[in-house]
């Protein structure tokens, strides 16, 4: 049920990202979403721009406990993403493939 849960939050996230910053974000469509470890409870997402060449791709690595009942994540990780995103394909437009963890913390200088 969590697997679905983080699915619907990551679905809709991307969906309103997309609007905001103008390209089709969608989960990569070559890989089994959420990618789950037997190592770890995170849940993982590879995400693409749709029909874009070339491919470049985000891994977003999600906690379980910060997906919420309603399909939505925690605020603080929703921003995480939604900056990680924005920042991946708006400002870097060279990375072909990035990470970003929001179960790890993080760090400003």
């Amino acid at each position: 049920m969590d697997e679905v849960l983080a699915k619907r939050a990551i679905v809709e996230l991307l969906s309103r990202v997309s609007a905001e910053i103008g390209v089709t974000l969608e989960l990569h469509p070559q890989f089994q979403q959420p990618c789950t470890g037997a190592a770890s409870p995170d849940f993982g997402f590879k995400v693409h721009v749709r029909e874009a060449s070339p491919d470049r791709v985000l891994a977003v690595i999600v906690s379980p406990f910060d997906v919420h009942d309603s399909g939505h994540f925690a605020g603080y990780t929703e921003r995480l993403i939604r900056d990680g995103l924005r920042e991946f394909y708006l400002e870097k437009p060279t990375e072909r493939f990035a990470c970003l963890d929001t179960t790890k913390p993080v760090r400003r200088a």
